[in-house]
């Protein structure tokens, strides 16, 4: 990633907002940038809060961006409602929070995603997708998932809900 380093506290325990926050109906693209430390996790069963990193209402491209040490209760590093592109970058220590039903440690897109030499580093979930949860179809190429945790379902390092999944040179390890 690039030099600029945004976040929403100097540290992941004093943090008590999302990074970035984008509106129904956008296409936001972020290129080499550092997001972390961003919390919007209130920690209660069934909670809504999502996102932690970026949240983005609509449809999210990630050029060369690293999203790292934030908790949200489902896509604790980013949350997408719509699809998701996603081009080298690291999502690393992201964590939702540990309570029933939270998905997606690294990454939650409720589309479709196409993620080309990107890396999952140990993020975590209570449920399902640790490094990665996805509602549509998954296209991805050269990527790493390792380290990444779900305390009591499947998909440590990723999890294609209902679509279909395309898969090549990527490295599934000790998720």
């Amino acid at each position: 990633a690039g030099t600029t380093i945004v976040q929403a506290a100097t540290e992941r325990a004093l943090a008590t907002t999302r990074v970035f926050s984008f509106t129904d109906g956008v296409h936001v693209t972020i290129t080499n940038m550092t997001i972390r430390h961003g919390n919007v996790s209130e920690g209660g069963y069934w909670s809504v809060d999502h996102g932690g990193g970026v949240f983005v209402g609509g449809i999210l491209t990630l050029i060369d961006t690293d999203i790292v040490s934030n908790t949200a209760d489902d896509g604790a590093g980013a949350y997408v409602t719509g699809d998701a592109t996603v081009s080298g970058g690291v999502f690393q220590d992201n964590n939702g929070w540990p309570s029933c039903c939270t998905f997606g440690g690294g990454l939650y897109v409720d589309g479709d995603l196409h993620l080309d030499g990107t890396q999952f580093l140990s993020n975590s979930v209570y449920f399902e997708g640790g490094g990665a949860f996805v509602l549509g179809n998954a296209s991805i190429d050269s990527a790493l998932f390792q380290g990444n945790r779900t305390s009591n379902s499947s998909g440590g390092g990723l999890f294609v809900d209902t679509g279909d999944s395309f898969i090549t040179s990527t490295l599934f390890i000790s998720n």
